[in-house]
């Protein structure tokens, strides 16, 4: 931060941000910007004046982020140049930073107040993804801690939503297309993803629900735990399967349309899919919009408003001294008010006896209808028998679709029938029995089928949310680049494979490493203790450039700064040898160690433990952990059948009890989780079982202790204990594993989450073994450099405190359901903080134990893991399997238009790709193929100047065109428009210039070409 002035003489702050920054993070990064307001206000300091005459500091920034935007890299967000502007303008403080790459501004050079003309990434992040992207977030936090001068916060969400199409922030995901990566959903497209309120027990915390049927009848082109983009209310969010929302409503190759409500269903018809009418549900907490702030959608006519209704009619009829009877069970009635869907004759008598709503099961998408269509569609059906019967026509099939009723073709292809219970409320709806009556006296479509009915009629569609993949789920392993098995340093000497088997064959071995010595025996070592008398060893500090021992942190002679660590000569060969014996066992090549160590005192691990990690295939990170990354998933209830896990052993573990407080004695009762439970996929119990074994191993033969899990099959992890560390912390949480999953999430209660810093909007956090980490974590092996020591265990958390979990979980909602109320106030499109009275959420709750239990839900799932675990996009092998995949999901969804996905896919995917490739090649360096060493340039003795070897390109050719073909193919197919087909025309063309055609491709030497010109 510094303190500058504004042309009129007083002084402001300027806040300088440092880069490379992520935008992960962009509300935290904003609201310092708040704070450093708070110290500006504190040392009374005007605020920042842009635009000094001569000096369009707006102007710049506006340019600057465009210029990043097209040569550096993407935001989060596509904000308008307005909202740019309009923010720059409002900013009490001056953003600012250092220039993060080597691209420069053009027109608004040599600013005064800004000392580069280069790009600063750290301040664009901040200002687009941070104020602006996140500018609801901020409003609503400014507003909750009464914070004042932030006001035009709530302007600039304006500015930023209500743009043109092309600069909406809300639409900016749907506009930059992933090749490979299908849209699901088009933001208010009919047809699309219904909005729907609630949360299940798999759901929250930007974790969304849609009908697994769904996904089944596309080939599963999402699953549990892949990210998705959508429009509202947040940027992204994780998929988690609930089946008791509405699935999809799908037409056939014979024209059948159907609801299909079940995976099995959806499986069977798969092959015979022409096209999805209607994606079904996704179910989106309250909690996600409050924490989001974003503006309540109005609620489409739902089960839940329906059931509420009936009860308020029942209470009222109750309260009557002589109540007026119905011509229904009362055993009926009892359980229709406990959840039951009612057939639809006894929905019709409730709605004609009771006056309440026809239910939603018998419901159809009339609203989407226009009144002439309407009455075409009634003056077309006749009553035959138990069925409806139409002439089957273009038009009138068209308008059944477009309603979503459910219907078939004759044999002959002459007839729409309509069947069953679909017919019956058809018929009732329509009111065929009343002939061609003219009713007057209404001016919507859902007043006009009701005075026609005699029942209420109302609207079943809701907004239709924006859905496309981001990124797949996620379960591996966590490897450097290349992958190690221990942080021991082999130079050059252990060829491309990093392997100390090879390197331990060089003569005279020298390697950068601790200097250290035993103070008893003087025996150097890179241990603590020395190996041959186990006294304790000091660190010897050298001149980096004499190698002199010194006794000063500065050498005389040299002037440099004393480091504790040397170059020296190793017996690598006789080490290895060593820590064979001590193991009991000959690792395998390659040995991975690393080129050089990056900590500040060199110190190296053990061989030992490289060579037993070789044994059980482990692979460690920059700290010596192994480590399992999994996508997050939230989860406070399951049953003992949906984690795999036995009763008796969830009983050992505490679980004696269901949610209805009856003992825990059947596979399908629910249970509430323990908030440090958590349920782990598969992949990651195999891994953790081996880190147990290697951590038994080294025990045994390098600790000489005794072994500590001895576990024999995964089924045996039950109850041990994990670390959380989500990547940007250094504080992991201690979890206890109770399930496992075939999904590739790490399903954790909303607080394990949270505590770890983190919500489920597709992200992933590495799971540590908490027994590897003590014995094997150590901060002297972190990187020197900035950053090193985030994303390390540098404390452990082992109790989580729900007052100091990350906030978000806050405004997670924990009802059984959701008041009438709410879903008026939907209609109404209210702001959520102004209605945070009517639905509970867990910052009501934290000053008792309820925050512990009794986190209630609305919405009950049977399943949290169906179908595969991997989506089509991680099992398809090439780009182009996956754009055509991509394509064909398109062509499948009335809600997505292939044209446009195409021209998306081409705009922002493979076009910047082959661009940025043709850089890249223009700008690559050369690779040694024997030691690795790269070169700016080949030298003039055309091989390597260290070894002597072979050098290589970086960058060859085929990367560049290897999209090009695909591009050319995708243009001529789809209609994607002029401008991007004479661009792509344009890039061939270039390429062409860049790689002049081979001789065997026709290309002609000039003795050919002038025998051809005589």
């Amino acid at each position: 931060m510094k303190i500058k002035k504004n042309d009129d003489g007083t002084s402001y702050a300027s806040i300088y941000f440092a880069g490379p920054i992520r935008s992960a993070g962009g509300t935290e990064a904003a609201f310092s910007l708040i704070i450093a307001d708070h110290v500006r206000k504190a040392l009374a300091l005007d605020v920042y004046h842009p635009n000094s005459p001569g000096n369009d500091e707006v102007g710049r920034m506006l340019e600057e982020l465009r210029v990043y935007e097209r040569d550096v890299g993407n935001f989060q967000f596509r904000v308008s140049d307005h909202a740019v502007k309009f923010a720059m303008l409002h900013m009490p403080v001056e953003i600012t930073g250092v220039e993060t790459d080597p691209v420069e501004v053009i027109t608004h050079r040599g600013m005064k107040r800004i000392e580069t003309d280069r790009v600063r990434g750290g301040a664009l992040r901040v200002l687009n993804d941070g104020i602006i992207g996140r500018a609801r977030k901020l409003s609503k936090l400014v507003t909750e801690l009464s914070i004042q001068g932030w006001d035009w916060l709530e302007t600039l969400e304006d500015s930023r939503q209500h743009g043109t199409d092309e600069t909406q922030a809300g639409s900016s995901h749907f506009e930059e297309v992933i090749a490979g990566r299908p849209v699901l959903s088009v933001p208010n497209q009919k047809g699309g993803f219904r909005l729907r309120y609630g949360r299940a027990f798999n759901t929250g915390l930007a974790t969304i629900g849609i009908h697994p049927a769904t996904t089944a009848l596309l080939g599963y082109p999402v699953v549990v735990g892949t990210q998705v983009k959508i429009n509202l209310p947040g940027k992204a969010a994780t998929i988690a399967f609930t089946d008791s929302i509405d699935g999809p409503i799908a037409k056939l190759r014979n024209g059948r349309v159907l609801r299909i409500d079940s995976v099995q269903d959806a499986l069977n018809m798969k092959n015979e899919l022409h096209e999805i009418l209607f994606l079904g549900d996704l179910l989106i907490s309250f909690g996600d919009f409050l924490e989001n702030n974003t503006r309540l959608e109005p609620s489409g006519y739902v089960e839940e408003i329906w059931l509420k209704e009936l009860q308020e009619v029942i209470s009222k009829r109750n309260a009557d001294q002589e109540p007026k009877k119905i011509s229904i069970l009362d055993s009926t009635l009892a359980r229709i008010l406990n959840g039951a869907p009612p057939t639809f004759e006894i929905a019709r008598i409730l709605s004609r006896e009771l006056n309440v709503s026809l239910h939603p099961k018998h419901l159809f998408y009339w609203d989407l209808l226009s009144v002439t269509e309407i009455l075409k569609l009634r003056r077309s059906l006749t009553p035959v028998g138990i069925n409806l019967l139409s002439t089957n026509s273009e038009e009138i099939k068209k308008i059944l679709e477009q309603a979503g009723i459910p219907h078939r073709l004759s044999n002959t292809n002459n007839d729409i029938i309509i069947e069953g219970e679909t017919a019956d409320a058809v018929s009732f709806t329509l009111a065929l029995s009343k002939g061609n009556e003219v009713i007057k006296g209404w001016s919507s479509v859902e007043e006009l089928l009701t005075l026609l009915s005699g029942a209420s009629i109302r609207r079943k569609s809701s907004t239709f949310v924006g859905v496309r993949v981001g990124r797949p789920e996620k379960a591996m392993i966590r490897k450097m680049k290349p992958p190690v098995h221990l942080l021991f340093p082999v130079g050059n000497s252990g060829g491309s494979k990093r392997d100390l088997i090879q390197a331990s064959k060089t003569e005279g071995f020298e390697i950068e490493i601790i200097n250290s010595r035993c103070k008893n025996c003087g025996i150097h070592s890179t241990s603590n203790k020395c190996p041959n008398c186990k006294s304790d060893t000091e660190i010897l500090y050298n001149c980096p450039s004499c190698n002199r021992v010194l006794t000063s942190d500065i050498c005389s002679k040299c002037q440099d700064t004393a480091v504790p660590y040397t170059t020296t000569k190793y017996p690598l060969r006789d080490n290895i040898t060593k820590a064979v014996k001590t193991v009991k066992y000959i690792p395998k090549a390659p040995l991975k160690g690393v080129i050089n160590l990056t900590s500040a005192a060199r110190f190296p691990e053990p061989i030992e433990k490289g060579i037993l990690r070789n044994k059980h295939d482990l692979s460690i990170y920059k700290d010596g952990t192994i480590r399992f990354d999994v996508t997050n998933v939230p989860l406070t209830h399951a049953t003992p059948r949906m984690i795999n896990t036995n009763i008796q052993k969830l009983r050992e573990l505490g679980y004696e009890i269901d949610i209805d407080g009856q003992q825990l004695l059947k596979e399908d009762q629910i249970f509430e989780l323990f908030t440090q439970d958590i349920v782990i996929p598969n992949e990651a119990a195999e891994c953790l079982l081996r880190t147990t074994r290697f951590i038994d191993d080294l025990l045994v033969h390098v600790y000489k202790n005794r072994r500590f899990y001895e576990l024999r099959s995964k089924e045996d992890l039950i109850g041990q204990l994990v670390v959380g560390l989500a990547p940007h912390t250094s504080v992991g949480v201690v979890g206890r594993v109770i399930g496992f999953t075939k999904s590739q999430v790490c399903f954790a209660h909303p607080y394990w989450h949270s505590a770890k810093r983190r919500d489920c909007d597709g992200d992933g956090d590495a799971l540590l073994l908490l027994m590897d980490i003590l014995l094997n974590f150590s901060k002297e092996f972190l990187p020197a450099q900035i950053g090193g020591m985030m994303d390390t265990p540098l404390m452990i958390q082992p109790i989580i405190i729900p007052t100091e979990v990350q906030r978000q979980a806050y405004n997670f909602d924990v009802m059984k359901n959701y008041p009438l109320d709410f879903y008026k106030n939907t209609i109404s499109q209210e702001i959520p903080t102004e209605i945070t009275g009517s639905i509970q959420i867990i910052k009501d709750r934290l000053k008792d134990k309820s925050q512990f239990q009794n986190l209630y839900f609305t919405h009950h799932t049977t399943s949290i893991s169906l179908g595969p675990p991997r989506s089509s996009y991680s099992t398809l092998g090439s780009l182009s399997e996956k754009i055509e995949n991509q394509i064909d999901i398109a062509k499948k969804i009335r809600a997505v238009n292939p044209d446009d996905v195409v021209a998306a896919v081409l705009r922002t995917h493979l076009i910047p790709d082959i661009i940025g490739n043709m850089r890249a090649y223009l700008r690559q360096v050369f690779r040694c193929k024997k030691c690795g060493r790269r070169n700016r340039r080949i030298p003039l003795l055309g091989k390597c100047e260290s070894c002597g070897g072979q050098l290589q390109q970086t960058v060859s050719r085929k990367s560049i065109s290897k999209y090009l073909q695909i591009t050319k193919n995708l243009s001529n197919e789809f209609d994607v428009g002029e401008y991007l087909k004479n661009r792509i025309d344009l890039l061939s063309e270039e390429l062409k210039t860049l790689f002049p055609p081979e001789v065997d491709e026709g290309q002609l030497n000039l003795i050919q070409y002038l025998s051809t010109h005589d």
